[in-house]
């Protein structure tokens, strides 16, 4: 309990942080970037790691892994919500508030969930590309230099949810040829 409360102190500080750092030329195309990748990532096939909290020795040591563990894990959660709050501190609280209980409490249920309903992940992932694009048109360069019309950010955020979606089932592939290729 004491991890997750850290946690959630470190998650609120942090998506307060990248609000701000949000207006900061090229860092949301940075941040759009990461947000991608995340995204597509959903789609790896990883086994799960082994129990790295089994070899912790002592109370701090635990509550460090917890809380690096969850700011880690939750950089899209920071990033989409911190992006979708577009500098409104009350709307990021509300955001975050929505979304922790979910990650910290719910966690083991919701990955359930998606294991029994892949189309959440894609749906997931789509929404993730879809913040990833709203990003890249609402970058201090790209509004700059571009000056998107509303038509074109449109059509960046569709772009992104659709090249998210087209990366994640690649990589799917891929995954399932390595997999058949390593059993003959």
């Amino acid at each position: 309990m004491v991890g997750a409360a850290c946690a959630v102190v470190a998650l609120v500080s942090a998506a307060f942080f990248a609000t701000r750092l949000l207006h900061v030329k090229f860092l949301q195309l940075i941040g759009a970037a990461a947000i991608l990748w995340i995204a597509v990532g959903l789609f790896r096939d990883e086994p799960p790691l082994e129990s790295s909290a089994t070899h912790l020795s002592g109370f701090w040591k635990a509550i460090w892994f917890i809380v690096v563990a969850d700011v880690t894990m939750s950089t899209d959660n920071i990033l989409a919500v911190a992006a979708i709050a577009q500098g409104d501190f009350f709307l990021l609280l509300f955001g975050l508030g929505l979304s922790i209980p979910l990650v910290v409490f719910a966690s083991g249920m919701l990955a359930k969930v998606m294991d029994n309903y892949p189309v959440i992940v894609y749906i997931g992932a789509a929404l993730l590309g879809r913040v990833a694009g709203q990003m890249i048109m609402t970058d201090a360069f790209t509004v700059q230099t571009l000056r998107p019309s509303a038509a074109l950010e449109y059509w960046a955020e569709a772009g992104g949810a659709l090249s998210v979606v087209i990366a994640g089932l690649w990589v799917k592939a891929r995954n399932a040829r390595r997999q058949n290729s390593s059993r003959d």
